[in-house]
């Protein structure tokens, strides 16, 4: 058995993609030439190998990009779409994107309006932030 049978990759497919097109920069190699050339790289038979040795990608209690989320923002109740999700290596912390359906109006004050679209954090597993505001409510509460 080959030592490299028992390595784990631990980049994802879609950064695996990312560093074959860096790859390819520069050069006439194509897309599938260049996937080839990167699982040759890990001492792997071909893109196919390299692609099922992939990590996973991130999720939160079963949640992806892509998917619909709901919870608070400055203690504001939102829903939207999870546009990006990375995890830590230990998994512990998380970097969320994501997109509301509706502005959310974090000002406390009726004379004006900051509406937000869009916000990324780092949360726990529990899916809240560290940080808070002034009255102890955390910036960000999801639902999971």
């Amino acid at each position: 058995m080959n030592y490299q049978d028992l390595t784990p990759v631990f980049a994802t497919a879609p950064t695996l993609k990312l560093r074959a097109r860096r790859l390819r920069e520069g050069t006439e190699m194509t897309h599938a030439e260049s996937l080839e050339a990167l699982a040759h790289e890990y001492g792997l038979k071909d893109w196919n190998t390299l692609a099922a040795k992939a990590a996973p990608e991130p999720t939160l209690h079963g949640l992806s990009a892509g998917d619909r989320i709901a919870g608070h923002y400055m203690s504001k109740p939102f829903t939207g779409v999870i546009k990006g999700l990375r995890s830590s290596f230990a998994g512990v912390v998380h970097h969320i994107v994501i997109r509301f359906d509706e502005p959310v109006d974090v000002s406390k004050s009726a004379l004006m309006q900051i509406p937000r679209q869009q916000i990324q954090f780092e949360i726990n597993d529990d899916g809240i932030t560290d940080g808070h505001t002034s009255d102890g409510v955390p910036y960000l509460l999801l639902e999971l």
